[in-house]
């Protein structure tokens, strides 16, 4: 995730032997929550504790991040290893405990990387990067992740992989969109003022995006590089930059234009 780490998640199973009894209850969720948090506590002296829909938030002393532990049980023999998560929000006790294909996301995006040669993963860093810089840490990392799977399905060099990325962001936050899995309609957790923030950024990061690999196709490293610095922020190297010499060389050149940097 992009840094500095917010948090760690961590999905406890429950005994199987427990689970008709606490299913039946219609505070399920709260209840294991309260004996999680007993037994965390007898543990790790002085942690305090945030409720949450899914978790307990445990801000545990001594540590920089909070541990986010989301209940479960199980889910049925022979399905996908699907698990029931808790759901503090359920307005009926069948609602109390909500299927989660955690296990399934997990496993997509591990055959994902596999075919991009183990490149995938450093795709979605890069595109969380720009996004925390043009759209701010509410646009959640698995948006990010989301619409890198769905841009690239097969290994390409790191470039075409962020303009593919860009794009894809400037067609699909339009519309709707899914998880990894094809099962969550992710693009509909956006609230409408972010998910404009983002369209913009996207569309944006694309048209630099593309001028960069124009300069770098014709030779023009340092100024690709300075866009794509412009893209990524402080994680991304920049060249020490243009000399007015070579400014003056390429204006007087007959060719010249000003790239979206500034620089001729």
């Amino acid at each position: 995730m992009h840094a500095p780490l917010h948090d760690v998640d961590k999905v406890v199973l429950l005994p199987a032997s427990q689970e008709a009894t606490i299913r039946a209850r219609f505070d399920g969720p709260d209840f294991v929550m309260g004996t999680l948090e007993l037994a965390i506590i007898r543990r790790y002296q002085g942690t305090t504790f945030e409720r949450k829909k899914h978790v307990i938030q445990c801000s545990i002393p001594g540590y920089g991040f909070p541990l986010d532990i989301a209940p479960a049980f199980e889910g049925p023999a022979g399905g996908n290893g699907d698990v029931f998560i808790a759901n503090r929000e359920a307005t009926a006790p069948d609602g109390a405990w909500e299927r989660s294909n955690t296990r399934e996301l997990m496993r997509v995006v591990a055959a994902r990387n596999a075919v991009t040669l183990g490149r995938f993963i450093h795709w979605v860093r890069m595109g969380k990067e720009m996004a925390a810089r043009w759209i701010g840490s509410e646009f959640a990392g698995m948006q990010t992740e989301s619409l890198c799977y769905a841009a690239n399905p097969t290994h390409v060099d790191d470039a075409t992989a962020c303009l593919r990325l860009f794009e894809a962001g400037a067609q699909l936050l339009s519309g709707d969109y899914s998880d990894p899995t094809g099962i969550q309609v992710i693009s509909r957790r956006l609230a409408p003022g972010l998910k404009a923030l983002a369209l913009d950024a996207f569309r944006r990061c694309a048209g630099q995006a593309r001028e960069a690999r124009a300069l770098a196709s014709a030779g023009d490293h340092d100024n690709a590089c300075v866009i794509w610095h412009s893209i990524f922020g402080e994680t991304f190297p920049t060249p020490d930059g243009q000399s007015v010499h070579d400014a003056f060389a390429t204006s007087f050149a007959g060719a010249a234009s000003i790239t979206s940097a500034g620089l001729v």
